[in-house]
């Protein structure tokens, strides 16, 4: 099947689906707030490095609480009405943050950024997968992707151009993307089939459930290693220029919206439980490239054996978690599946800090070889869920 082709079978998926992709690009557009945060309070405020990564910390917290936070509400509303509710209350609270002074109110400020902003995506996936056929599942994640990462490509550059004029600028273009793509989910009548749960009626997730999240863990401290260990590896150990970092996240991000599609066509028949596991594998390998030696060559190739199995784990994980749950165990599961994320987030930077402090740069990738590797396992040994959802 071309890359043309692809494209084409995306172009058949229900209109709900591109009305779902079209905010989340339209919000991703004005994702810059994040990526700039611990600069605006280091340059705007002259706060010192420390206090400003405790300050990013508060939003990584937040994000965590997001995840009880999305279950409860998804458990009672439409999760269209979740993420128009996270996108337009983020959206306000972006724009009033700038007038925000004293450590307290930015400690709280980041806490109720990170809560609102991120229950968004949880409930977004919730409402994908109430929205989806099961056979058209997987296409359906990887449109949402490729909209995320679309955006993704234009907020953060179009942040590094507000940044040199005025930081208020980024809360501002950020708040207002995030207005608008609420806008659009409300204005377009957005509904996912839904019903309210009854107290004591929902069934906890079984064993199956906790075993695929264990995986995902492990393979989300992987993933994260993109935005945290690779950037400090190549600027503070390597000594080699940002730009060079800033041209891997550009290859990977260019990778996914050339060959993401191609790719899920491509391994539509494969099992979900291996493609996360070969997804898992190849995110890990690409690291253990960086431990040979620090060569521009390997650094590209790991880069690119990364990105490969980002394509293959991202869609198919997504896909896996809402077939095995789906009913009215979907909006819990999704923000387990989530939250499980952010608190790799939250672990990551530190465990990084600590073990090239102490052990040197070879050792952390081998290690995050290693965790792949395992997390593949762990992927591997998953049954296929059924093709039709059903509750956990």
């Amino acid at each position: 099947m071309s890359l043309l082709s692809s494209w084409r079978e995306l172009g058949r998926l229900p209109l709900p689906l591109w009305l779902l992709a079209g905010a989340n690009f339209l919000n991703r557009c004005g994702t810059m707030v994040v990526a700039f945060l611990a600069l605006y309070f280091v340059r705007r405020h002259h706060l010192d490095l420390e206090t400003a990564g405790w300050l990013v910390a508060c939003y990584s917290w937040g994000s965590l609480a997001s995840a009880p936070t999305t279950a409860w509400l998804c458990d009672r509303m439409d999760a269209c009405h979740v993420l128009a509710f996270s996108l337009l209350s983020s959206g306000l609270a972006m724009l009033f943050f700038p007038a925000l002074t004293g450590m307290p109110a930015w400690a709280l400020g980041c806490f109720g950024l990170g809560l609102l902003a991120e229950i968004g995506r949880p409930a977004g996936y919730t409402a994908l997968g109430r929205l989806v056929t099961p056979t058209q599942m997987r296409q359906a994640f990887t449109l949402n992707r490729l909209a995320v990462n679309l955006g993704m490509s234009v907020g953060p550059a179009l942040g590094g151009w507000l940044a040199l004029h005025s930081y208020n600028w980024l809360f501002w273009a950020d708040g207002l993307t995030s207005l608008l793509a609420g806008a659009v989910v409300l204005a377009s009548g957005l509904r996912s089939p839904w019903q309210p749960a009854v107290s004591g009626e929902a069934t906890p997730p079984g064993r199956l459930f906790y075993r695929y999240l264990l995986g995902h863990f492990l393979g989300m401290l992987v993933f994260v290693q993109l935005f945290t260990a690779m950037p400090l590896y190549l600027v503070d150990v390597l000594h080699w220029q940002e730009t060079f970092s800033g041209w891997m996240f550009t290859l990977n991000t260019g990778m996914i919206l050339l060959l993401e599609a191609w790719l899920t066509q491509r391994t539509g028949g494969w099992r979900l439980s291996r493609a996360i596991a070969l997804g898992y594998l190849c995110e890990g390998l690409g690291f253990g490239l960086f431990a040979i030696a620090p060569d521009p060559r390997l650094i590209v190739a790991g880069v690119a054996l990364f990105s490969l199995g980002e394509m293959l784990q991202s869609s198919a994980n997504g896909t896996y978690l809402n077939r095995m749950m789906g009913g009215r165990l979907l909006g819990k599961a999704n923000a387990w599946f989530v939250g499980v994320g952010s608190a790799a987030f939250i672990l990551a930077p530190p465990s990084v800090g600590w073990t090239l402090d102490r052990f040197g740069p070879t050792v952390l990738w081998t290690s995050i070889c290693a965790l792949g590797a395992i997390a593949s396992l762990l992927a591997f040994c998953l049954p296929e869920p059924a093709s039709t959802e059903k509750g956990g």
